[in-house]
């Protein structure tokens, strides 16, 4: 047995580099039609678990695929599988509690109604422009805005 320097060993060298190469086996690339069958194949074949989309794009380089896209691919047939959607977990409250915002002075909200097309007035006016400080009004509105406007 001899020793060989570092810089006389090509072939040591050789697979030292390709143990740090970040590439590693050449991938089969793929056309979209075939991509979308690979895919399905991975995520609902006989295998399949119905994984999230990392879970999928980690599939497919592990099986030995590329495509350009599918990263974007593997994401958005994820989120349209539609047994995910059914089964998924459906959030039925909001993130955090809810609290009104009280306005400060009076008059710093305003409401503001087109009222119309009314008997012709002075000038030629059959529209009016109803402007009232917003407050709480009440839930009656049919009969609230009735009885205003019986009264014009």
């Amino acid at each position: 047995m001899t020793q060989v320097p570092r810089e006389e060993n090509d072939e040591a060298d050789a697979l030292a580099n390709l143990a740090k190469s970040v590439a590693g086996p050449y991938l089969k690339c793929l056309g979209k039609p075939e991509s979308l069958e690979v895919m399905k194949d991975i995520y609902e074949g006989d295998c399949g678990n119905h994984t999230g989309g990392r879970a999928l794009l980690s599939k497919i380089l592990r099986t030995g695929y590329f495509w350009p896209t599918m990263r974007k691919d593997a994401m958005l047939y994820s989120q349209r599988c539609d047994t995910c959607q059914r089964h998924n977990n459906i959030l039925h409250q909001p993130a955090e509690p809810l609290y009104p915002i009280v306005s400060s002075w009076p008059f710093m909200k305003w409401g503001m109604d087109i009222v119309g097309k009314l008997p012709k007035a002075p000038g030629g006016k059959v529209f009016m422009l109803a402007v009232i400080p917003r407050k709480k009004l009440p839930h009656n509105w049919e009969y609230f805005g009735i009885r205003i406007f019986q009264n014009i």
